[in-house]
């Protein structure tokens, strides 16, 4: 039996529950510099007596369905598929992250400057096994936010290590005691201690020390928030080399180090395009000379470039010229878009219609191509795809947003009214279809 609880700590936490689990908390938060750790040290202390040493337990923050896009019950039933014969199932819906950094310590140190010491003094501190430091991350030993489900066995252990670091934060005659409690910048709202993100590492040290056939993972490539929301070509076979060549004196662990660098660099383009800086991040594209494993996204990214600055023509023609080349299914979407832009509303209809074949599914392919229909004015169509989509995404606030100006251009007013109101409401919804 797998057994999911969803942490509440707050009337916002609350609201974002997935009413599918169960809740452990309360609504304010007696220790708030522990965050939900509190909660699940509480939940364990009262109810570890009654677990069933088959059973699977995991605790789960609210905000698992934005970073996921998958419902409790979906989760379960992953999970259902790979529990037999283990011991713990990791959740890593994040794609590039184990691939970013060697691992999640070095991760850890780059995003919280003085966190890999604080690791090494506290584990050392502990007396337990020697941080490995090297060993590549990897889909299958590596999450985030304590995204995982286990056995209670599993849970003892990561108990009694998260008892024990946090014992060394509230004696303030340790040596550490002031390393452990430095803020670190994550958050500029609060500034949470260096404490939490060695706590949360505290789980991927437990799986780096167990048996291969004890630790299961979710398929990382199957969270897509959206079905055509496709995970680049090159991450997969990378993932799998890390896997494969988990041991620096490997001869894959330079063409690991290499894959590294150039995803460091693809992280880099991907931050300059969502800061607007497109010039800056055409350079890195021109200067830098990617694996040809990369082409497909950095060929992505070059169309993205022109999506922004109005070169849908040259869009075009890229997307014309390479037509069964190394595009990537994105690449595609810019090219219906760029016909949207030069008004060649026919021809957008005719690239759509096809994707939207195999990805009626899509949030963001059904709203194009809503658009479209809208846009040649075949208003029964639309309303026909405008229904269907009604019941595909009822949380969506784009698609009634449609709907209310679909509504308004055939004279129907007070439907376009409810339909306004409802895509308000979806809105301002702590549990609204976001990412269109």
């Amino acid at each position: 039996m797998i057994n999911i609880y969803n942490i509440v700590y707050d009337k916002t936490s609350y609201e974002e529950r997935d009413e599918y689990f169960s809740n452990i908390g309360m609504l304010n938060n007696p220790e708030p510099e522990l965050y939900e750790y509190f909660h699940i040290i509480n939940f364990y202390d009262s109810q570890r007596s009654s677990w069933n040493e088959d059973d699977f337990y995991g605790f789960l923050s609210t905000n698992f369905y934005f970073k996921t896009g998958l419902e409790g019950s979906d989760l379960i039933k992953l999970l259902e598929e790979k529990i037999d014969g283990k011991q713990l199932v990791i959740i890593n819906p994040w794609w590039r992250l184990f691939q970013s950094n060697v691992n999640s310590y070095d991760k850890g140190e780059e995003n919280h400057p003085g966190l890999l010491n604080c690791l090494r003094k506290v584990f050392g501190e502990l007396g337990v096994d020697k941080l490995d430091e090297l060993y590549f991350s990897n889909s299958k030993n590596t999450t985030y936010s304590n995204f995982f489900v286990a056995k209670p066995l599993i849970w003892d252990e990561w108990i009694k290590l998260i008892k024990k670091i946090i014992e060394i934060s509230r004696d303030e005659k340790n040596y550490l005691y002031s390393l452990i409690n430095s803020r670190t910048t994550y958050k500029a709202e609060n500034n949470p201690k260096m404490l939490i993100f060695v706590l949360e590492r505290v789980i991927n040290y437990i799986i780096k020390g167990k048996n291969d056939q004890d630790i299961a993972a979710i398929d990382s490539f199957c969270f897509r928030k959206d079905s055509i929301n496709t995970p680049p070509l090159h991450l997969a076979p990378i993932d799998q080399l890390r896997i494969e060549n988990n041991d620096l004196h490997s001869n894959k662990s330079n063409e690991i180090y290499g894959f590294l660098w150039q995803q460091r660099k693809i992280d880099d383009i991907n931050q300059l395009i969502k800061n607007q800086a497109y010039a800056a991040a055409a350079a890195v594209i021109k200067q830098e000379l990617f694996s040809k494993i990369f082409e497909p996204e950095v060929e992505s990214f070059r169309l993205k470039i022109l999506m922004e600055v109005g070169g849908y023509q040259e869009i075009i023609s890229r997307f014309e010229k390479n037509v069964g080349g190394a595009l990537d299914l994105k690449s595609s979407l810019f090219y219906y878009q760029a016909l949207i832009k030069l008004n060649r509303l026919s021809d957008a209809q005719l690239i759509i219609e096809n994707l939207f074949l195999d990805y009626a599914d899509s949030h963001l392919v059904t709203c194009d191509y809503l658009t479209i229909l809208l846009g040649l004015k075949k208003y029964e169509l639309c309303v026909e795809k405008i229904n269907e989509a009604l019941h595909k995404f009822p949380r969506s606030h784009v698609v009634p947003f449609i709907a209310s100006k679909l509504s308004r251009e055939i004279g129907r007013k007070d439907e376009a009214e409810k339909f306004s109101r409802i895509a308000l409401n979806n809105k301002n919804s702590r549990r609204r279809f976001e990412w269109s």
